[in-house]
């Protein structure tokens, strides 16, 4: 459940109703959901953040610039790995997880 959520090949409306014919416990799903959902929340509002930082950023009556801009950089840098960093790790479970049944 967790799995599926973190990717983002399947839409939430297709999932949603393919998890409630299963038999998942609601515990389960909302748990699952709320745990796989963060990661592509956090990537969603970081880049959202960004549009009035580009703003500031291209307004040149900004003063310190330079370190808000390698700030805003180092975040965006940051999000994007741990999201890399979360697929392949997901991937590497999936083929483990195939590899033992």
């Amino acid at each position: 459940m967790l799995l599926l959520r973190l990717s983002p090949l399947f839409p939430f409306n297709v999932l949603n109703y393919a998890l409630s014919l299963s038999r998942v416990s609601l515990r389960t799903y909302v748990a699952a959901s709320f745990i796989g959902m963060l990661p592509g929340t956090a990537l969603y509002v970081y880049l959202g953040s960004l549009a009035p930082a580009a703003a500031e950023i291209a307004s040149a009556s900004q003063r310190g610039g330079a370190p808000r801009i390698a700030l805003y950089a180092a975040g965006l840098v940051a999000t994007v790995a741990v999201v890399v960093i979360g697929t392949r790790a997901k991937r590497a479970l999936n083929v483990e997880l195939q590899r033992g049944c």
